[in-house]
């Protein structure tokens, strides 16, 4: 007769270890005790190193694997697209469905890292279906589970990406250009808050740790929703999903949805990002609940009939705030602020900023490189460009499409045709600033007139009517 499989001794203390590992670390802990027992002590355990294939797709497994330690990489080679790869974490159980239905693997498993896997060949494998007959229907319907739970999950992930394809975020459009103090500073602001970390002091069990929202805010045409989307790249957080919401067209119940059957946008976000653009153009009956939010992280869903919830929901988001000045209601919100310099205090980057576009677009429309003429970056040098870098880019723009096959960025590609003297006319007010201030202050003209005119007119005119009428005994002819 065959030796039995199990020991009819005690059960040794790995057996009952390994036994308690897979209850506790695997999808196996579905199974009736008993048959972790009788699984146990075939496990064979087996030490891997990194870097190296452990099993190949479209061939025979020969064997179930079970992750013990380390981390492995999965994936299945397309030929039309890019291999979608997934991580494998201690617990994982390898190959039970082709085994079990005689198949071969679906995915090529690699390691990452020196790995201990525990194996149970093929053989044993089938001898334990012979010997134990509940085996089989307990691991099909475990494999049902599995199907059914990932049917679940990838119906979730589907809505998910659908609820939030048109809000997303998916790239950094460019860094920030230039050497100035002002792009340093900027960079240096961008760079502390992306290795800031969550707030750890909260209590786990009643609020999830929450990263430090951040206010973005400067004048319109600074590409600031840019600096948040390099923010969030370059942050612990990038793993997850960015979208952004513009608060002129928000509606509460897009983003706090109505109810469990209707989540609304944070339901579905997550632990990702929130960038709320342009906050000053937010409704004045949603902002209660939005700085609420960027306090808290608290939020109600909305209902049909107008009655709040009474259960406040906590999302664990990141929110990144962009707006063209400082909201006084964010002052209670202990945000991190970062101002964007305007591109008049920027001078020294207009050149880096020019070159940058032109490169970018020659290289989109095929074009040779275009280089700027000195006359014109000085001609730039001197504007103010109120439209900022907005602005500065439609220019760049222009002057390509108009440069024709030249490489030199010329200031008649810049501007139309003007008069050579309005070109070089001098502007008193932005030459003198003092002047500026002088005509917007109090003594212009209303000091002047009443406080020095008024009297010293009336003398003038009596001297000259009265007073003696040759040049050398009258300082008022003079």
């Amino acid at each position: 007769m065959p030796e039995p499989l199990v020991p009819s001794t005690a059960k040794t203390a790995d057996t009952q270890a390994k036994a308690h590992w897979l209850q506790t670390h695997t999808v196996l802990r579905s199974l009736p005790r008993p048959l972790i027992e009788a699984i146990a002590p075939h496990l064979t355990e087996v030490s891997f190193a990194a870097n190296r294939r452990l099993i190949l797709e479209d061939t025979d497994p020969g064997a179930i694997h079970i992750l013990k330690s380390g981390q492995l990489e999965s994936y299945r080679s397309r030929p039309s697209s890019t291999a979608t790869t997934t991580l494998l974490e201690p617990g994982e159980v390898l190959h039970l469905q082709a085994l079990l239905l005689e198949s071969q693997a679906s995915n090529t498993i690699i390691s990452l890292t020196d790995c201990v896997i525990w194996q149970l060949n093929k053989t044993q494998f089938k001898t334990l279906l012979q010997t134990h007959p509940a085996l089989k229907p307990a691991l099909s319907q475990l494999l049902s589970d599995t199907l059914e739970n990932l049917s679940e999950q990838l119906t979730y992930e589907q809505n998910k990406q659908q609820a939030l394809r048109p809000y997303l975020v998916t790239r950094v459009k460019r860094g920030v250009v230039g050497s100035s103090r002002y792009a340093t500073r900027l960079r240096q602001n961008i760079r502390d808050i992306t290795r800031s970390k969550p707030n750890l002091d909260t209590d786990k069990t009643a609020h999830p740790p929450r990263r430090q929202p951040v206010l973005i805010f400067g004048e319109p045409g600074l590409n600031k929703d840019n600096l948040a989307a390099l923010i969030h790249f370059g942050s612990s957080n990038k793993r997850e999903l960015m979208i952004q919401i513009n608060c002129e067209t928000l509606r509460a119940q897009d983003l706090f949805g109505r109810s469990k059957n209707q989540p609304g946008l944070l339901d579905w976000l997550g632990s990702g990002t929130l960038l709320l653009n342009n906050l000053q153009d937010l409704e004045e009956s949603l902002k209660p609940a939005i700085f609420q939010l960027i306090k808290t992280g608290e939020y109600q869903p909305t209902s049909r009939d107008n009655t709040k919830p009474s259960t406040l929901k906590q999302s664990p988001a990141w929110i990144l705030i962009v707006a063209e000045t400082i909201i006084p209601e964010l002052t209670q919100c202990n945000t991190a602020r970062i101002k964007v310099p305007p591109l008049r205090v920027r001078k020294a980057d207009i050149e880096a900023q020019v070159n940058y576009f032109a490169q970018l677009l020659c290289r989109q429309q095929g074009l040779c490189k275009r280089q700027i003429d000195d006359v014109a970056l000085r001609r730039l040098q001197s504007y103010d460009f109120p439209g900022n870098l907005t602005e500065l880019e439609n220019m760049v723009a222009r002057a390509v499409s108009q440069s024709g096959n030249r490489d030199r960025l010329t200031e008649e590609v810049f501007w139309p045709e003007e008069n050579a003297k309005r070109r070089f006319r001098f502007n008193l007010l932005e030459g003198y600033p003092k002047l500026r201030t002088f005509l917007l202050s109090p003594w212009w003209p209303d000091r002047i007139n009443y406080g020095f005119t008024l009297w010293f007119y009336p003398i003038v005119v009596a001297v000259l009517l009265w007073g003696p009428q040759t040049r050398d005994q009258n300082i008022a002819l003079n």
